[in-house]
């Protein structure tokens, strides 16, 4: 009998080390699905906001593609803004032999997007 009041005896903190352990592993398990989340939203927001300076830069585009000669212009698409630079063909970094290289930088929360016309 007093051998197996010692067995239990020694075996009670086992099971304390044992729950401690498994809270351990869920409590990281639930850490990291948790940073892995955090980031997929941030991206999601980034993503929002590229599009919105992709189109800002488009507008930038069709703007300068309505006056001839195209112009440097800049201006606003809602809370987005965008910067229109045009080249001649030929010179600086212009792949157009004969007219025009376009490009527009659309701006929108600190993301930018550019887009190049060369025709």
């Amino acid at each position: 009998m007093k051998m197996l009041n010692s067995q239990i005896a020694s075996n009670k903190g086992v099971s304390i080390i044992f729950a401690v352990m498994i809270m351990t592993v869920s409590l990281a398990i639930a850490l990291g699905v948790n940073v892995i989340f955090i980031r997929q939203l941030k991206m999601m927001k980034e993503l929002d906001s590229a599009v919105v300076a992709f189109y800002a830069a488009d507008h930038g585009i069709e703007n300068a593609l309505l006056d001839y000669p195209p112009q440097n212009i800049s201006g606003t698409l809602g809370e987005a803004s965008f910067d229109v630079t045009v080249a001649a063909g030929g010179t600086g970094d212009c792949a157009a032999q004969w007219n025009y290289c376009i490009k527009s930088t659309g701006i929108y929360n600190n993301t930018r997007r550019a887009v190049e016309v060369a025709y």
